[in-house]
């Protein structure tokens, strides 16, 4: 068996993230999503991604998917992508779409779809087909969270001193104290006297 393993490693190294076909499109390539702020992305514990060009006849749209650590970096990196004018969706418990484009966190994985919003059946093997699905429950900070006045789709959740100084570079990292364990979420309000930040900490105990 370990005569083999060196041949095994290049076909495993190589295998794809997202399927040969959504619905009704193919894949017409394959590549890699450019990624901005990668300490963030670090911190969110980004393990691999992949973005794919579908095309069905005249129509083409683009998928890509980002492999996350567990369930909590992948609802951090969807709160953080997740475009500003974005509505909620059904395609999952948490899912955001706009008129052409959807972003949706499964697992740990985020699945982003632009010109194209798979309908539900198109949609199933796609989260079907992913691999090693983290279904560990996601922190329940956010749901201490005001809602009222928070302006929509502003919250963001951090993990670090990188997600603190990209969000809220107010508050000093000695301040969180990360080393403990440390998580907040972060969100905009709006006041009489104009926007203003709020930060809710976690500190494990």
């Amino acid at each position: 068996m370990r005569f083999f393993l060196p041949l095994l490693l290049p076909v495993l190294a190589s295998a794809s993230i997202l399927p040969d076909t959504i619905g009704a499109f193919h894949r017409a390539a394959t590549g890699a999503p450019k990624l901005t702020d990668s300490a963030i992305w670090d911190e969110y514990g980004l393990k691999e991604s992949e973005s794919a060009t579908y095309s069905n006849g005249a129509a083409t749209f683009t998928a890509a998917t980002y492999r996350l650590a567990d369930s909590t970096g992948a609802m951090a990196a969807f709160d953080w992508q997740r475009p500003a004018d974005a509505k909620p969706s059904n395609a999952a418990d948490l899912a955001a779409q706009s008129s052409h484009d959807l972003i949706l966190a499964y697992g740990n994985y985020v699945l982003t779809f632009h010109g194209h919003i798979p309908s539900t059946e198109e949609l199933a093997p796609v989260l079907d087909g992913l691999a090693s699905v983290d279904g560990t429950p996601l922190p329940t900070l956010p749901g201490f969270f005001p809602s009222q006045g928070v302006i929509p789709n502003s919250q963001r959740y951090i993990l670090g001193p990188s997600s603190l100084a990209k969000f809220d570079p107010g508050i000093s990292p000695s301040v969180a104290a990360f080393h403990l364990g440390t998580e907040a979420q972060v969100g905009t309000f709006r006041s009489p006297e104009g926007s203003m930040t709020l930060a809710l900490f976690n500190y494990p105990t």
